[in-house]
């Protein structure tokens, strides 16, 4: 370099470009050890720094999935827990009715212990209908499917339903016969007595069936019943009429029901599309009067605590599913977790080691800027 020229000191613009180019690198290798993190802008790796932070997303996304897995699996453990209890009250009713089929009870204590299992039928219903999880009921509904997102990604979620549970589900139903209101006028729901037809449920046996209900269908001029049998199948019957004359049409299933519609008496009742006319059904009582009711309680409890079992096994089930995708999940973010920290994260060792070696160049270029700013005085000793 010419040192007679000093207007442009070039020796010295050259060390602090690469001092201020050392100062940068010295800065940024801190700010990594200061952070932990290799990418800290977008501008340290582009491409790097995408992945990274789908990467993370990943990983947040499945943490939370991770906490509502706990959530669910509490969730069914309440389900679980009321069923338990539902479990140990069938049992200590089964245990009574056992008791109540020997004939060496007398009427006094055959009375107590059915007052002890209504008393216990009751319980049954109490817990069930009190049965939730934040302010969701699990029991009350029949068809209660509830979604838990397991998984970090759309479409990543798992199903449970609850079908509802009463006593009366659980211990079959009894016909209670009363009247019932149509458009304001009453009717007897055992039988219809009026001029337009005779609804008539032979014996009026409880044992025989239950009349879910009838429906006038206006569209196809019908009147549908719906049965349900003994055995917990479910028949239908309809019987078409015209709307002016009825024609005194009968039909009678399995000697159990018969219906009959006489002649409308010049105009009759018109029915409304859609008004229902039928006997209600409520929880069968669980008589123990004699070894033969005993004997038939003690039937259906046994299909009751079948059923709860079922629906135990099912929620142990779903636990269980819950359980191998929480670890599957837990074994995944770990993965997740450190491709992302190849990428991500400082490595201390590399970046003390590069530190050491831009400090030394740091303290070179410093020396060698003020060499090159003393550079020019030599140009006084020309002047004499």
């Amino acid at each position: 370099m010419d040192l007679s020229r000093i207007a442009t000191n070039t020796q010295s613009q050259q060390a602090y470009s690469a001092l201020s180019r050392t100062n940068n690198e010295l800065g940024v290798r801190q700010l990594r050890l200061a952070t932990g993190s290799r990418i800290n802008r977008a501008e340290d790796d582009s491409a790097g720094y995408t992945i990274a932070n789908k990467l993370e997303s990943k990983v947040r996304g499945q943490a939370q999935a991770l906490a509502n897995i706990g959530d669910a699996k509490s969730l069914l453990s309440v389900g679980e827990g009321s069923l338990g209890s539902v479990m140990d009250i069938l049992q200590s009713m089964k245990e009574k009715s056992v008791q109540a089929a020997n004939d060496t009870m007398g009427t006094a204590e055959r009375t107590a212990i059915g007052n002890e299992l209504t008393a216990m039928q009751s319980e049954v219903d109490d817990i069930l209908s009190k049965t939730e999880f934040n302010g969701t009921s699990l029991f009350t509904s029949s068809n209660k499917t509830l979604n838990f997102q397991v998984g970090a990604e759309d479409g990543d979620a798992f199903s449970f339903t609850f079908n509802a549970l009463t006593s009366t589900s659980l211990l079959g139903s009894e016909v209670t016969t009363g009247d019932q209101t149509v458009n304001g006028n009453a009717y007897d729901a055992d039988s219809w007595t009026g001029s337009q037809a005779t609804i008539k449920y032979k014996g009026n046996d409880a044992t025989a069936g239950s009349l879910l209900g009838m429906e006038y269908d206006e569209t196809n001029d019908q009147m549908d019943f719906e049965i349900e049998k003994t055995d917990g199948s479910v028949i239908t019957m309809s019987i078409s009429f015209d709307a002016a004359t009825y024609g005194g049409e009968e039909i009678d299933i399995a000697g159990e029901w018969s219906v009959k519609f006489g002649a409308n008496g010049g105009g009759g009742y018109t029915f409304g599309d859609g008004e229902q006319l039928g006997a209600t059904t409520a929880a069968a009582t669980m008589s123990v009067s004699s070894h033969a009711n005993a004997s038939a309680s003690i039937a259906k409890l046994d299909t009751a605590v079948s059923t709860i079992s079922q629906r135990m096994a099912s929620i142990g089930d779903a636990q269980k599913r819950l359980s191998f995708k929480s670890e599957n999940l837990q074994t995944s973010m770990t993965n997740y977790d450190s491709a992302r920290s190849r990428i991500a994260d400082a490595d201390f060792a590399k970046e003390q080691m590069n530190i050491v070696k831009l400090q030394i160049l740091q303290q070179t270029g410093t020396a060698g800027l003020a060499q090159a700013n003393a550079g020019p005085q030599s140009v006084l000793s020309l002047l004499g």
